[in-house]
């Protein structure tokens, strides 16, 4: 027969959990008075926030050459969406600006360079829908 080994004293789970409880709620509170010493608003109250920019009348066409510099070229894209994300686009105009916001124009180009960088574009989407429909079966072009 085995030597019989005496049981180790089981302890209750709630006695092995009370030290990491313990520690966990200091730390708890330690973090909260850092947050509440950060927080603490001089003369008692917290800081108004900044006033909201005031909104501005859609993009015109006249607003969009403003940004347009000699020969055409975007000068300041920045501030061009700005002005969109405040005011947004007159309904004529969304499909040149939409351009400009989706980045469609390398940086930089001309109006005579942006003409033929859509050309040479849509150039390309032909190419690759005549070799799309060359290899494709017509049922397949058909779910496309």
């Amino acid at each position: 027969v085995a030597a019989a080994e005496p049981l180790p004293e089981r302890r209750s789970l709630l006695a092995a959990a009370l030290p990491f409880t313990q520690a966990l709620l200091a730390q708890v509170g330690r973090t909260l008075a850092r947050a509440q010493a950060a927080l603490a608003w001089p003369e008692g109250s917290p800081p108004s926030p900044p006033p909201p920019p005031p909104p501005c009348a859609p993009l015109s066409d006249a607003d969009l050459r403003t940004y347009l510099g000699p020969g055409g070229r975007l000068l300041r894209p920045h501030d061009l969406r700005l002005h969109v994300y405040h005011g947004g686009v007159e309904p004529g105009l969304r499909k040149v600006v939409w351009r400009y916001l989706l980045n469609v124009f390398p940086a930089g180009l001309s109006g005579q360079e942006r003409l033929a960088h859509l050309r040479r574009k849509a150039g390309e989407y032909a190419a690759l829908k005549a070799s799309l429909a060359a290899r494709a079966a017509p049922a397949e072009l058909a779910l496309v």
